[in-house]
């Protein structure tokens, strides 16, 4: 049973992934940027949360609730596995990223260093969508909390 709870935060991040290169092609309007031109910092946030952290946690919620719910013992527990299998997807794709990069690196290689420093730390503007996967499980978290789902549906003492 952990297994698939390692499984299911492990595919959330790969289908979370896809969804991103799907959504980094799309291409934004030059106006876009031209009505927000003093304020870029604003443009960026607003382009990365609508177009990034909106669909993340739209898609992270229901994954995650639906797989806690599937799990029959305590929610923390569940919420915990599920937590290391999202976190073993994301470092696997760090240590790929950086594999991939580490091909081309330049005389000093310092690029390489602040690209693995801004998916560690992401920029302000674009922090909200880096968060919002583990938001979509906290948020399930809470949410079969709040409903009682945290007591175990297994135990025969629970009637």
């Amino acid at each position: 049973m952990r297994i698939g709870l390692v499984v299911s935060g492990f595919l959330l991040f790969r289908v979370l992934e896809f969804v991103a290169g799907y959504l980094a092609a799309m291409a934004i309007p030059r106006a876009y940027f031209q009505f927000f031109a003093p304020y870029t910092a604003v443009s960026l946030f607003l382009l990365w949360t609508v177009l990034f952290a909106l669909p993340y946690f739209l898609l992270s919620f229901p994954w995650c609730a639906g797989t806690l719910r599937w799990y029959r013992n305590s929610l923390q527990q569940a919420a915990a596995w599920c937590f290391a299998g999202m976190t073993l997807a994301w470092s696997l794709s760090l240590v790929n990223t950086m594999l991939f990069l580490l091909d081309g690196t330049g005389p000093d290689g310092t690029w390489l260093q602040s690209i693995v420093v801004s998916m560690l730390l992401p920029p302000w503007y674009a922090a909200l969508s880096a968060w919002a996967p583990w938001l979509g499980l906290a948020a399930a978290v809470f949410m079969l909390g709040r409903s009682g789902r945290s007591t175990p549906r297994c135990d025969p003492r629970v009637r």
